[in-house]
């Protein structure tokens, strides 16, 4: 993968072997255009993002951001980078001045990334609205092809904790064969590691979700804005609208329904896409959950999530993403009859990097524990008690506790206290206690 630092002679390279074939569009920050290539004939597309303070580092920084963020993912779902380079150039200052003064210099960050030939879906969509005065909506199953697509794409970018910002209809791209790519990543930010919430603004007003107009939200932003693109791509409009930024905004937050989708798809269809649209993050559907459902009402997908599933394994830790405070750890505690010992609060904390760390305090609180393993019992209880601080992201307001009681088989546990390094099938454990408060 070409960084920023090695592609040293990527202007010149362009200039002696590719031509400008047209430009795509263009912002007041941004030039976007088609290129290419003399030799291979491909065709590629590089991105002219303005420096508007050249001489701020943060300001750059945070222009290569785009670049990491897509330099990360390698999926098929996902518009491909090929490189980025800063360039600078010394302008002539407007007016007369004299030869002893500076010139003024502006700098622009290229990237270069893959060419979506077929266009995005804003432009099936605008051509799909009034085919012969009439809209011509499509295929429940292409719908459901596209919906798991771009669900695989974004739970990809997740799972490297990534949020996009900037799910919507422009920004998703379409090849041959009806296969889909997420892009432009211009405003995507690095999900926090510790609480996973982010305090900027950011994104298309109709594809806001409502917690990010309140600054604080997390990876489910993206999903909200992924059912406002499913809908507007079933009906040709927005489920959300408004005179105004601030008419917008109150239905987004307080429009009691939305208008069901044409006849011509499934209640079933209907119901998936409302659950995207739910204003209580912990009521919103997961992606995980979506890519489920998807493949129960249209089986025919399940191959394909199948081989996504076999060429991309992660591992995802369920803790890593929680706020890294003092009080942020689980308890365990060994049970033998009405005998309870307690490991210290502090023993297991909840970081990323102590996975190790933690299996090895576990299993020398186990090894000291002789007295319970010589027992006549054959299963063990284990009990662990969660306290998580979730007040900020639930708007709770009291912190709630989870504690689990477990039976685990004791020979099971013996061979894996007496030999922690070894692999070993996991113990058989069963839930003997779910309680919350």
């Amino acid at each position: 993968m070409e960084t920023i630092s090695s592609i040293n002679t990527m202007r010149d390279s362009i200039r002696d072997s590719m031509k400008k074939v047209k430009k795509l569009c263009e912002t007041k920050t941004c030039r976007v255009y088609l290129y290419k290539d003399l030799k291979t004939s491909e065709q590629v597309v590089i991105k002219k993002m303005k420096v508007e303070n050249p001489g701020c580092v943060q300001e750059k920084t945070d222009m290569k951001n785009e670049c990491i963020l897509l330099s990360k993912c390698n999926h098929p779902n996902i518009i491909k980078y090929h490189g980025a380079k800063f360039f600078s150039k010394k302008k002539k200052s407007r007016g007369n001045r004299s030869d002893n003064l500076p010139r003024r210099i502006t700098e622009e960050l290229w990237i270069k990334m893959e060419y979506a030939p077929e266009g995005s879906l804003a432009n099936l969509i605008k051509k799909n609205k009034n085919i012969d005065g009439e809209p011509k909506y499509l295929s429940e199953k292409m719908i459901y092809s596209i919906f798991l697509q771009i669900c695989k794409g974004i739970k990809h970018i997740h799972d490297k904790k990534i949020i996009h910002r900037d799910i919507k209809p422009d920004n998703i791209f379409m090849f041959k064969d009806g296969l889909i790519k997420i892009g432009d990543f211009g405003v995507s930010k690095i999900i926090n590691e510790s609480i996973q919430l982010n305090t900027t603004l950011a994104g298309s007003p109709y594809y806001i979700a409502p917690e990010v107009f309140m600054r604080k939200y997390n990876s489910k932003a993206d999903i909200w804005s992924m059912g406002v693109t499913m809908y507007e791509l079933c009906t040709f409009t927005v489920p959300f609208k408004g005179r105004n930024a601030e008419g917008l905004k109150k239905n987004i937050f307080h429009q009691k329904q939305v208008d069901p989708l044409p006849d011509c798809y499934s209640v079933e269809l209907n119901k998936l896409i409302l659950m995207l649209l739910k204003r209580n993050i912990i009521n919103r559907i997961t992606i995980d959950e979506i890519i489920d459902k998807i493949v129960e009402l249209e089986p025919s997908l399940s191959e394909e999530v199948k081989d996504d599933l076999q060429n991309n394994k992660s591992k995802v830790d369920i803790f890593s993403d929680w706020d890294k405070k003092e009080d942020n750890y689980f308890n365990c505690t060994v049970k033998t009859d009405d005998t309870v010992q307690q490991i210290p609060e502090n023993m297991i904390c909840v970081e990323d990097d102590m996975e190790d760390r933690k299996k090895h305090r576990i299993n020398k609180f186990l090894e000291s524990q002789n007295q319970n393993l010589n027992s006549s019992d054959s299963k063990i209880n284990l009990s662990f008690n969660f306290q998580i601080s979730l007040n900020e992201l639930a708007n709770c307001s009291s912190t709630p506790s989870l504690q689990l009681v477990c039976e685990v088989d004791k020979t099971d546990l013996q061979n894996c206290i007496k030999s922690p390094h070894q692999p070993h099938q996991k113990p058989n454990c069963k839930v003997l206690v779910n309680s919350t408060s």
